[in-house]
């Protein structure tokens, strides 16, 4: 059953990828798909722990709200989504994906996915047309390489959590 779900996340990650780097928008069924994928994972692996599921969404609500926040202070104009360069596809894809992390792994993985994704961005941006950030691609091949490379799961960051 592990396998099998390690399996569905990495064909849905390499969908994203696709979809996001060459059309800037993701298929509305891969979001569900993934995040019933990641509450079986959750499931399975880390447990139901409600209480750390709930502080992760509560976080990324946070997130969300100052970065509103701060569009607004700021009136930055926001072409298509929801803030300037954010959009809706990017919001539900962190929806969808963050029952694959405890809540302190889930910041790990939300800094560190960042980071992925401006070194990534910075190398790409050459050789792409369009100039928006694909954020949910890159997310999607930072959680591909996380799952061929981490051998405990997405929940575990194992050296990096014990801090």
């Amino acid at each position: 059953m592990i396998l099998l779900i390690y399996l569905v996340i990495a064909i849905i990650s390499a969908i994203l990828i696709y979809q996001d780097l060459k059309f800037r928008a993701i298929s509305a069924i891969t979001i569900p798909i993934l995040w019933i994928v990641s509450l079986l994972y959750r499931s399975q692996i880390l447990g139901w722990f409600y209480i750390d599921l709930i502080w992760s969404y509560c976080i990324f609500l946070v997130i969300l709200l100052l970065l509103f926040f701060y569009v607004k202070w700021k009136k930055i104009e926001s072409e298509s989504g929801v803030f300037s360069g954010l959009g809706y596809g990017d919001i539900l894809y962190f929806i969808a994906i963050i029952p694959l992390f405890y809540s302190r792994t889930f910041l790990l993985f939300l800094v560190s996915g960042l980071l992925f994704s401006l070194l990534i961005h910075s190398f790409l941006k050459r050789f792409q047309k369009n100039k928006s950030i694909p954020l949910a691609g890159y997310f999607s091949m930072y959680l591909l390489c996380l799952l061929i490379f981490l051998k405990k799961g997405f929940g575990y960051y194992n050296w990096l959590t014990e801090i």
